[in-house]
This record gives C-alpha cells, sequence and structure tokens, in this order.
C-alpha cells in the first residue's frame, strides 16, 4: 500500500455487500488514507484488488447515514458492531460504535437560514427531515391558530416530519385525546399538500371505556387506526407507532395486526415507542419468521442527561437492525436550553420534575454547552440537538414548539457542526458508563 492507514489492519464483513472489506479505523478525520483494499470474502481469503481514490475525502464528507452493521473487531481483538463507508472503512469515531457514514446522494431543501437534509428512516426508502416536530402541546399549551403557525413555518423551512398520538393530550381537563391529531388534519386539509408530509401517530393509550380501550390487541388497533385516520381527515398513516409495550397481548397478534394494516394501505411503515431490547429484538424475529412488516423507527427517551437506557442495550439492536431512531425529550423538558443553572430554578410547571437532573455534574454539562455556543454564536438549545444529531443511530430527534420564535431556534441547530473536540468535551462530561461502577 502506498500509505500507512492510521491503527492496525482489522477485517469486517459486511452482511448486505459481502464483497467489501474494510480495513481501517475512522478517528472522524478518518484518516483519509490514500490506499484501501476490497477483498472478496472466500474461502481463500486471497486479495481481490487494490484500488486508489481520485482524491481522498473523509468519511465525514460522505455524510452521516444509518448504513448496514458490520461485525468488526475493535482494538482489543473482541467482536463489535461497526460500518462501512462507501470507502470500505469500518468507522469507530471518538470510541463510538456504530458511528454511520456512507456515499449516498442526499436531497436537500433550500431556505434562508441554510439547508434541510433529510435522512433515510432506518433501512426504509422514507426520507425525513432530521429535526421532526412534535405536537404533543397542540391543544395544550399552543392553541389552534398558534399550531397552524408552528406547523407552517416548520413546513417553510423544508421540514416533513410531523409526530403526534392519539392518546394527546387526555390528561388535560376536557380534552378527550385526540386533540392533536384534529388540528394536525385541519392543518393538512387547509394546505392541500398531504403527499408533502410524513405523519407519524401512535396507538395504545386509552381511547374509549371498557376492556379494549387500550392496549395493543387486534381489535383496539383496527378501531384505533380508523379513528386517527378520520381525525387526521386522510385516507393513510405514514408511520404508526406502538405507543408502550402492551404486556397482556402476544407480541405476534400486535405484528400481525399492524402488517394488515400497511397491506390494507391504510399505513405505509410501522414503528414502536419506548421497547425494551429484548421485546424490540422478539418483534424482529417475528417479523422475519413470519414476513411481517418489520418495525423502521423506535422512539425512546434519549438525552445528554438521560443516556444509559438507551445506550445500553437499545443502540446495539438498532443498529444491527437498521431501526431508526427518532428521540423524544432530547432537551430532557427544557433543562438542556438553558434555562436551568446553578443556583438559579426557574419558574415552571416542569421544574418539579426535573430535580432529579439537578445536579452539579449536570450543571456543569449546561456550562460547557453553553461555552461551546458562545464560541460559535449558537444557544444552548442548538448546541444539545447538535449533539444528538451527532450521535450513533440517531435519525431524527423529536422535539415540540410553543412558538415559532421557539421552532426557529431548534431549526438554526441545523446550521451547527459541532467539532471531533467539542464531541469529545459533552461526550465525557455526559458519559454514564462510570457512573454505574
Amino acid at each position: 500500500m502506498s500509505s500507512t492507514p492510521p491503527g492496525r489492519p482489522h477485517i469486517a464483513y459486511n452482511a448486505a455487500s459481502p464483497h467489501l472489506l474494510g480495513y481501517t479505523w475512522c478517528d472522524d478525520g478518518c484518516g483519509t488514507p490514500e490506499t484501501w483494499k476490497r477483498q472478496a470474502i472466500e474461502s481463500s481469503g486471497t486479495l481481490d484488488q487494490e484500488f486508489k481514490p481520485a482524491a481522498p475525502l473523509s468519511c465525514k464528507e460522505q455524510g452521516w447515514f444509518n448504513a448496514v452493521p458490520t461485525l468488526a473487531l475493535d482494538p482489543q481483538g473482541n467482536p463489535r458492531i461497526a460500518r462501512l463507508c462507501a470507502l470500505g472503512r469500518v468507522h469507530h469515531c471518538r470510541g463510538l460504535w456504530g458511528r454511520v457514514c456512507y456515499n449516498q446522494r442526499r436531497e436537500t431543501h433550500s431556505r434562508k437560514e441554510g439547508t434541510m437534509e433529510y435522512r433515510r428512516l432506518g433501512r426504509s426508502g422514507l426520507k425525513v427531515a432530521p429535526i421532526c416536530l412534535g405536537s404533543m402541546q397542540f391543544g395544550w399549551t399552543a392553541d389552534e391558530e398558534q399550531s397552524f403557525r408552528i406547523m407552517d413555518a416548520y413546513a417553510d423551512a423544508g421540514g416533513n416530519f410531523i409526530d403526534t398520538a392519539d392518546i394527546y393530550s387526555a390528561w388535560i381537563p376536557g380534552n378527550p385525546g385526540g386533540v392533536s391529531e384534529e388540528i394536525i388534519g385541519r392543518w393538512l386539509k387547509r394546505r392541500g399538500d398531504r403527499h408533502m408530509h410524513v405523519v407519524a401517530t401512535k396507538v395504545q393509550g386509552r381511547m374509549w371505556p371498557g376492556p379494549n380501550g387500550a392496549g395493543l390487541s387486534r381489535g383496539h388497533i383496527m378501531k384505533a387506526v380508523d379513528d386517527s385516520l378520520r381525525r387526521l381527515q386522510t385516507d393513510y398513516i405514514d408511520l404508526y407507532q406502538t405507543h408502550w409495550p402492551d404486556y397482556e397481548t402476544p407480541q405476534e397478534e400486535t405484528m400481525h395486526a399492524l402488517d394488515d394494516l400497511v397491506r390494507a394501505g391504510k399505513v405505509r411503515y410501522i414503528g414502536c415507542s419506548n421497547e425494551p431490547a429484548g421485546r424490540l429484538t422478539k418483534a424482529m424475529w417475528i417479523s422475519e419468521r413470519e414476513g411481517l412488516s418489520r418495525f423502521v423507527s423506535l422512539q425512546p427517551p434519549y438525552s445528554m442527561v438521560k443516556r444509559a437506557n438507551f445506550e445500553r442495550e437499545n443502540q446495539a439492536v438498532c443498529q444491527d437492525f437498521g431501526i431508526g431512531v427518532i428521540p423524544y425529550s432530547p432537551l430532557q423538558g427544557g433543562f438542556l436550553t438553558g434555562k436551568y443553572r446553578r443556583g438559579a430554578t426557574p419558574d415552571s410547571v416542569r421544574a418539579e420534575g426535573l430535580k432529579k437532573f439537578m445536579t452539579e455534574r449536570n450543571y456543569d454539562l449546561i456550562e460547557a454547552l453553553e461555552r461551546i455556543g458562545q464560541a460559535r454564536g449558537a444557544t444552548v438549545t442548538q448546541v444539545a440537538l447538535a449533539w444528538t444529531l451527532a450521535q450513533p443511530a440517531i435519525t431524527s430527534p423529536i422535539i415540540g414548539a410553543n412558538s415559532v420564535e421557539q421552532l426557529n431556534d431548534i431549526l438554526g441547530t441545523l446550521s451547527v457542526a459541532l467539532t471531533p473536540e467539542e464531541l469529545k468535551t459533552i461526550d465525557d462530561a455526559s458519559e454514564w458508563k462510570s457512573q454505574e461502577i
């Protein structure tokens, strides 16, 4: 080879393209060695060809994507899940397995603030905006007129991904549930461009009295989807998600019911929310074994002050099965917006529920986010969301807004690309493994 790649060589096997063999580690700059090797995976294991790209390209220049998982050896010789980029490099960025990149053309939507870059949702062909607009506040803290303004501003900026649930927001006195869906439905009808939007909703919560008014049984799902379609004023739902696990209903029953909805054309893709790793893995096995539609997405709670639950198990499952991750609460209920500081708690209805996060360590983290933001003219919110977008397996964090001003601050995240040093600073300040020892 004309140039020595950084680190010792490692063999990697890509399940989707068995003729691709990666030889070197990515260290975020990716090293960009001049020569890589490809090798057919054959019993002889002989070198198939050696090639040299016209110009060295870093994997970051190729863009981060949810590529097919790869088995690779880590520096200690242990098998791990990794990724291969189009240049055949094994990716092990900043010590995190599963950093994703490969050479795929990205469609863009130009806007005044910059460029909206769409991402594939898991292994599906569905392309969604990197920021998903949450709608739990519609009909609650944002009335219908304000909700319309927020959705208009989001769509005008190139956003195409809106998440809701049939139960939103039944916990509010006088709200029967379904109000958020109804507001979105009236907005879609007014705009007249339903095909331009990816509408995601969820099922499981209690929507009517009686023993079958909640859950993931076939009976509940079949009625609930028709009710959601009526409220949304549409004849299909782009992404239909299970909201929580239903431990009383066999997963086989749920997966068959969801598959029937896809075959009937009422639903185009299915996903899940709040599923533990074991149940998620079982659901994927059921789909594969019985030839059913598979989950393309997982919606877990995830933020830099609540990393362990997702990163401990579900992250690897999602990477292994090619499941897109659309986390909710990436700002942890407003704690990571800069409003909460050491010795200064805002007067907020959410403050009581956030007390467990008000630790010296987390205040140090917020101060680090503020320093990074000040150095690059970004808000704490934008830095926190930029970190989330840079994490392995993450497709599109879900974040709601009560005003167009809040939305613009959120969308400003898309112009913030954190450096490897900044990402490492945040990783070190928020890592959780050492705290469990």
